[in-house]
Formats: C-alpha cells, structure tokens, sequence
C-alpha cells in the first residue's frame, strides 16, 4: 500500500499539478504541489482525496479499470466520510487554519475528480459546507492577503460554484461578498487557473445572483431584466488591462476575449431563453468565441484554460463546419490534458441532434440546459462545464 501511495503521489506531484494552472514561465512555484501535497501528510481527507483523483486520472490514461473505477471509488467515499466529520467538527468547534483549508480544497479535488469522471458531480452539496464554514467565522470579514494559501483554494471553488450555477442559478452558492473579497484579495494565480479574468468573474457573479433571485421570486421580471442589461452592458464595455497579464504571453487577452463573449451569450440566454440561435447578438459572440480560440494553437497550454467559453459557443453553433471546429478544439483539450470533456460533448450533441430534427420553419431556441434535468427525479447533479 505505501508503495502504491507513493505512486499515486507522485503522478499527483508531476502530472496533474502541471494541468491545474497555467505556469509556462521557468522559476514559477506551483500552488497546489506548494500548497496541496504537505496539507495532504497532516490532513487524512485530503490525503484520500488526492489519492482518489490520482487513481482516477491514472486509470483513465492507462484504461485500467481497477484504478479507476474500484480504487478511486474507494478513496473518495473516505474523503467524503473525513470531510463529513471535519465539517460536522466544524459546526461545534473553531477550526484551524489547515483544517478550514483542508475543507476548501478537498472539496474541489472531490469536484476535480467528478469532472475526471463525467462532467456531472453527485457531490456539489459540500460547497454548501464550505460555505457554512466561511458564514460561521465571517471568514470574508477576516481575510487578508496574508491569508494567500486560503483565498487561493476559496477562490477556484467560488469559480466552480459559479461554473455549476450556469445550468441552474438556484444552486449559486457563495454571497457577493466572498466573491468581492476573493477578487480584491487574489493575484494572478486566479486567472491562471480558472482563465476567467476577476473583473469578469465578479460581474458574472452578479449576474447569477440576479437570475438566483429572480428564480426565487425576490426580484420582478422587469427589475431583473434592468439588472441583466446592465451587466451585459458592462461585458461588452470591458478591456483587459495590461497589468492584468500573468506574463507576457499576448494570447492571454485572447482567453479574456473568449470568456467575455461566453459571459454575453450567456448572460443573453438568461434574458431570453426562447431567442432563436440565428439572431445576430447570438451568432456575433458565437464567431467571436470561436475566432478567438482559433489563435490558440493545440499544443498551446492555455488550450486547457477555455473549456467553459469552447462549450458555450457549441451550444450555439449552427453550420456544420463551426460544431466540427468546436470538436476539434475538445480533442485539443483532450490531448493535452489527457482527460476527455464526455460530458460537455454529450450534452452538445444532444442539442444539436434536437435543432437537426426541427421542421425548417421552426427556429425556436433549443437550451442546452433542458438536457441537464432528470425528468421525474427531484434530485438534479451538478453539471460542471469547464
């Protein structure tokens, strides 16, 4: 067992770190080999969960059944039987700074493994957890940038909860404030993990917070229409600056320009699911998307960065020639990162195979978020597009 453990770390430590930020510049220390692999000797979940993402990601690339459908099983229901008992430990006792921290990413390896797997996460429930524990020590009143390990793992989970909330804005889970305070407190490490610059990423957090609301019935259509257009408004005024690149790799404002007109397509679809895809405001971020990841190349490794816009221009996508293109770019993303994007595929295609059926003098709007309910199960999953 220690001989396997050590294995599992290791492809940890050297294969999967490497994919989880975007780090090309020599002499740039890692976060979560810095970070990740010494809270994972003290903290027993953690360790569990790391050796379950391991085993998965090993046995998807060496397509060994074991590995990745006994193993890793067996490790993530530890993970989450330890992380259950640490939040619980959490309600009746002040955690420490490495328990608090060991929460945060154990959740997000346990989502890491789920997208691993299929793209669909049984297990989003426990980003309610973390944020229980951020609402019971007013955790976003007291950070600092002192605190950088902890707004590092707090930061890409209030991404992934943004990212979850895109099929379902009910399930957006952290407040404004903790976005506010992980965007004013982050540095550049956020954007070369997530790609999705923190000026953009706090006015799409607003955005979901509207539509949670107006889901909820705490806003009026009116109102949250307003709200809408005025975020839209701000997506398509916005230019990243020149401060804001992680270096100076000029395709970092192409990653910008992508995720920003995903932020428009999506942000239009809230405001009117029914538009039909050929309508020009569709189509000019759908071209838009696409253009811009055209100027990065395969073996580019900030290919792994643009999965979220990729399917959100896919969703969209009408000529054969675009959805062919859009195929193309995940098996880019496949290749270089060595997981496939099954899920995100699936789903496209499912819209696709729906628009193709329509008679010609039907252009209603197919979303792709009808695919992502459970017809007669009132529990739905957490679909995570990235």
């Amino acid at each position: 067992m220690l001989k396997r453990t050590e294995l599992l770390l290791t492809h940890y430590d050297q294969i999967i770190c490497p994919h989880q930020i975007a780090l090309p510049a020599a002499g740039v220390d890692n976060p979560y080999q810095v970070y990740v692999l010494p809270l994972a000797y003290e903290q027993i979940g953690l360790l569990y969960a790391v050796l379950g993402l391991s085993a998965c990601h090993l046995g998807i690339k060496k397509e060994d059944l074991y590995l990745r459908e006994t193993l890793a099983v067996e490790y993530r229901v530890r993970a989450i039987r330890c992380l259950g008992e640490t939040l619980r430990n959490g309600v009746s006792s002040e955690l420490d700074e490495n328990e608090r921290d060991g929460i945060f990413i154990t959740i997000q390896i346990l989502l890491l493994q789920d997208i691993f797997e299929s793209g669909i996460s049984t297990h989003g429930v426990h980003i309610t957890g973390a944020l229980s524990i951020c609402n019971q020590f007013r955790l976003f009143d007291t950070l600092s940038r002192e605190n950088e390990r902890t707004i590092f793992f707090l930061g890409n989970l209030a991404w992934l909860d943004i990212i979850r909330s895109l099929a379902d804005p009910q399930r957006l889970c952290f407040s404004p404030e903790v976005r506010e305070a992980v965007a004013t407190l982050s540095d550049l490490k956020f954007e070369r993990v997530n790609g999705c610059p923190r000026e953009m990423f706090l006015i799409i957090g607003n955005v979901m917070e509207h539509a949670k609301a107006h889901a909820t019935g705490k806003i009026e259509t009116p109102e949250y229409e307003r709200l809408l257009n005025a975020c839209r408004y701000q997506f398509y005024s916005w230019r990243l600056k020149a401060d804001r690149y992680p270096n100076d790799d000029l395709r970092w404002s192409v990653v910008a320009e992508a995720f920003r007109h995903a932020c428009i397509l999506h942000t239009s679809r809230l405001l009117d699911a029914t538009q039909p895809a050929e309508a020009q405001i569709i189509q000019s971020s759908v071209t838009a998307i696409l253009d811009s990841l055209a100027q990065i190349p395969a073996d580019c490794h900030l290919i792994e960065l643009v999965v979220m816009p990729l399917f959100m221009a896919g969703a969209d996508a009408l000529s054969p020639y675009a959805r062919h293109y859009v195929l193309l770019r995940f098996d880019h993303v496949r290749a270089h990162g060595g997981v496939g994007n099954h899920m995100s595929i699936s789903l496209l295609k499912s819209v696709w195979d729906s628009r193709d059926r329509q008679p010609e003098d039907d252009n209603s709007n197919i979303p792709w978020v009808w695919f992502t309910r459970n017809s007669g199960s009132e529990r739905q999953h957490d679909y995570l597009i990235i």
